[in-house]
């Protein structure tokens, strides 16, 4: 049936609406300055249109409203990292109280951040205590003004429903009756095929940068390993001996991207860590860096900058390589195109970022200098070599 996400400031009215679209009392309902919902709690059953995830409201102070963002993220990831259907978010409520006349700035960054995972899933900004058509209107015309400020609701929002959940009495004689239920239910059921196909994605893309972020410091640790081992005052850099690194540093990268320890997955890293291609790239990058005008290092940080580069540009290489596979874009018995894919790493873009960090980097720098530096130039044209 799908899951759709109500999140919006404290005494919105998230849990009367709650019970209003499900109908029946699933969630307390109350008064006063702090919210009643204190976790995050799905409601529904097999008869509901879809299931309700209720939400702590975001408070005034910034500690609780803190809290509400921490625990919406941790459900988010906790349901991404499972790849769970019954936790996953394919719509997003987002409450709007519509007697405030105001959008506030503090409730949308908590919304944002809340929901980071969630990057194209449909939202419907539902304005709560829409009491006269009045108020509607210049409601309606608040959140448009807020969609046109921030990107995520300019691309997200698909709706916006003014609703009145509950009975409200104005006096004796005169009370509003609830309106608006059936519109946002209507509404979200069209929504929801949309809503879980952008879910699955982003569940997916959440995970892979889980994995992309842990590759990241196996780089890391691979370049200072390198740099320190290639850091040897001799006038030829030894490529044989950063080949253990290469090789350690690829076979990490394959495991955290769950690739499967066999002999399609050993050709594929043997196609990353070629000797002949590193022995190469190490011979066109010296050759390059002693060309460089006014740039005057020593032989062991020159080794040391060679020997960083190729193992950070590998690295960067591997994790896209790996991803793309994730993705199902590429696959492992593709020898030919990693091979190819692997020169254009080493190529001229590995020259050009070495060089600069060459160029950054004084004549007593440390390995670890090197390694920051050669990481800092060499990931970002990596990945734009993808």
């Amino acid at each position: 049936m799908g899951n759709v996400l109500l999140i919006g400031n404290s005494g919105v009215g998230k849990s009367t609406l709650l019970n209003a679209v499900l109908g029946e009392e699933a969630a307390i309902t109350g008064f006063g300055i702090s919210g009643t919902t204190k976790e995050c709690k799905r409601h529904g059953d097999e008869n509901s249109p879809f299931y309700i995830i209720d939400t702590m409201g975001f408070e005034p102070t910034w500690w609780e409203r803190r809290k509400a963002v921490k625990q919406i993220q941790k459900w988010s990831e906790d349901s991404a990292e499972m790849m769970d259907s019954d936790t996953r978010i394919n719509v997003i409520w987002f409450c709007v109280d519509g007697t405030s006349s105001k959008l506030f700035s503090d409730a949308i960054k908590s919304m944002d951040e809340a929901t980071r995972i969630w990057k194209t899933v449909p939202i419907v900004v539902v304005i709560t205590k829409s009491y006269s058509k009045a108020e509607r209107t210049e409601n309606i015309e608040m959140v448009k003004k807020a969609i046109a400020n921030n990107a995520k609701l300019q691309s997200n929002v698909k709706a916006i429903v003014p609703v009145v959940a509950g009975t409200y009495i104005i006096d004796d004689d005169t009370f509003v009756t609830p309106s608006g239920i059936d519109d946002l239910t209507k509404v979200t059921l069209k929504l929801m095929p949309e809503g879980e196909e952008a879910a699955l994605k982003d569940a997916a893309n959440f995970k892979i940068g889980r994995k992309r972020a842990l590759s990241q410091t196996a780089v890391v640790a691979a370049t200072i390993s390198a740099a320190t081992t290639g850091a040897i005052p001799v006038p030829e850099l030894d490529t044989l001996a950063i080949m253990p690194i290469v090789r350690s540093e690829a076979g990490a990268i394959a495991k955290i991207f769950g690739i499967e320890k066999n002999e399609e997955a050993k050709k594929f890293i043997d196609s990353i860590a070629d000797a002949s291609n590193v022995a190469l790239a190490a011979k066109g990058l010296v050759g390059a860096l002693k060309m460089v005008p006014g740039l005057n290092l020593p032989a062991a940080i020159l080794n040391a900058i060679t020997s960083g580069a190729i193992v950070a540009a590998i690295g960067e290489g591997s994790i896209i390589a790996f991803e793309k596979i994730s993705r199902g874009e590429e696959k492992l018995s593709d020898l030919d195109w990693i091979e190819e894919f692997m020169k254009s790493i080493l190529g001229s873009v590995l020259t050009e970022s070495a060089t600069e960090a060459a160029e950054s980097l004084g004549e007593n720098a440390s390995a670890t200098d090197v390694a920051t530096a050669v990481l800092t130039n060499v990931a970002t044209p990596a990945v734009a070599a993808k």
